[in-house]
This record gives C-alpha cells, structure tokens and sequence, in this order.
C-alpha cells in the first residue's frame, strides 16, 4: 500500500509498505509489515501489528 500521514511535527510524509498476514499460536492475527518513507529522510523499517482479543 502506499500511505500519508502527519507526524509528531506536522510534516506530512508518504510512503510505501508490504504487510504480510500470519496466525500466530493463539489464533490472533499477525501483520508484519516493511515499509519505506518515500519523502523527508526516506528511513525504513520492519513493525508488526497484533490483534488484541478484547471482551464485549
């Protein structure tokens, strides 16, 4: 996907990123993702995002 956002300082930034989907050993999804600022200083990184289970 690609992406925009305001960071802490009121830049906006763009950029690009791969998420590949898991399941991890609780059954909870699991989004590991790689992605690349494609303006300012152009960093990258790897993050993962987990679902969390939560009661109704």
């Amino acid at each position: 996907m690609v992406y925009q956002h305001i960071n802490a300082d009121g830049a906006i930034r763009q950029g690009k990123c791969r998420s590949s989907p898991y399941i991890t050993e609780g059954g909870r999804l699991l989004l590991k993702e790689v992605w690349e600022l494609t303006n300012g200083d152009l960093s990258n990184r790897m993050s993962e995002i987990e679902e969390i289970q939560t009661e109704l």
